[in-house]
């Protein structure tokens, strides 16, 4: 989803002005004009009073270009960012417009705001987008049990809203009740504020699920796979048929052979340019899944630091007439057969 921040309808001062002639004062102020970005000046939020002090004009003219630093910084496709940004915007809406001002402080104002002021205010306004970014990842949280259920309220019996699987992140919100803590759920929707919903803390561990389940087969990696090891066998020692992949990636590859009952019978771990065999593969129908990556961990039986993972649309029926079967892995504009890419959590459990 690509969510869209509203239109600032002030987004300079310059419409302000234009919608706004009509309701100024005669009454004017003047401030020494300054080239010095760091000279003190005085911003106070506006309060709902009609008639902009000088330092309520200030914060307006000074806002504006914050949040024009901010709108350049946010990403776009994060939902909880344009919020932040949208929830400012309307706030400096709500403050500014439609409100009377002396031109005298307007145009001393203007004095201030020199380009080094300038700068420095729309850095001000992206660095509230990189702050709350790093706030929001300090709450980051991931599943590191098999699954997790998100309920309605701090309690067994509540309603459950959604499961998630191992190595899902969460966002935490920072409350917490008895063994329970809360969390964002789901998603916000462009215009809405966070749901949340709770999960027994004792199923969540800091951080992101890419790194706890790094550092959690890391722990159980064992001997590392080599080059055409055999991990899963059903061989059938009554054929000398063979089953050959030949990876031309730039990457280890996990291969895994399912049958129908979606069981991976036969996987077979081929190096990065290398040519791979085993012989006495059984008859019948097969899927072809593979994964690529790195740090292969015998104890997760999958790579530590995942790549990507692909399936072949269509089964292989491989029966008694075959006597060697090649599957050639290359990258997709060498290949004859696109593989379509597929969750390496599902993967994972074949």
């Amino acid at each position: 989803m690509v969510a869209t921040p509203i239109p600032r309808k002030i987004v300079g001062w310059s419409t302000i002005v234009g919608a706004l002639a009509l309701a100024m004062v005669g009454a004017t102020f003047s401030l020494a004009s300054t080239t010095d970005v760091d000279a003190e000046v005085t911003e106070m939020v506006p309060d709902a009073d009609e008639q902009l002090t000088q330092s309520e004009l200030r914060w307006c003219i000074f806002e504006s270009a914050r949040l024009d630093g901010e709108i350049e910084e946010l990403d776009a496709r994060l939902v909880w960012e344009v919020e932040n940004y949208n929830v400012r915007s309307r706030a400096y809406q709500e403050q500014c417009s439609k409100k009377k001002f002396s031109e005298g402080d307007k145009s001393a104002i203007e004095d201030e705001l020199t380009p080094a002021r300038r700068l420095s205010l729309r850095e001000q306004g992206a660095a509230r987008v990189t702050d709350a970014r790093a706030e929001r990842e300090n709450r980051r949280v991931h599943v590191k049990e098999h699954v997790a259920r998100v309920l309605a309220a701090p309690e067994h019996s509540a309603e459950e809203l959604g499961r998630v699987s191992q190595w899902s992140d969460l966002i935490g919100t920072g409350r917490e009740q008895g063994h329970w803590h809360e969390v964002e759920w789901p998603a916000a929707a462009p215009g809405q504020a966070p749901a949340a919903g709770w999960v027994l803390g004792g199923l969540l561990g800091r951080g992101a699920g890419t790194d706890g389940r790094f550092a959690y087969c890391e722990q159980r990696a064992g001997d590392r796979a080599t080059h055409n090891d055999v991990l899963r066998r059903d061989i059938d020692l009554h054929t000398i048929s063979s089953f050959t992949v030949e990876n031309g990636l730039e990457d280890n590859a996990y291969v895994k052979l399912v049958r129908e009952q979606d069981n991976a019978v036969v996987s077979l771990f081929v190096a990065a340019k290398q040519t791979g065999s085993l012989i006495g593969l059984p008859t019948g129908s097969y899927e072809i899944v593979f994964a690529t990556g790195s740090n292969f961990s015998r104890g997760c039986d999958s790579f530590s630091q995942r790549g990507t993972a692909q399936r072949f649309p269509n089964r292989i029926d491989y029966g008694h007439r075959a006597v060697v079967w090649t599957l050639s892995l290359q990258k997709e504009e060498d290949g004859n057969a696109r593989a379509d890419s597929m969750s390496y959590d599902e993967f994972d459990r074949l």
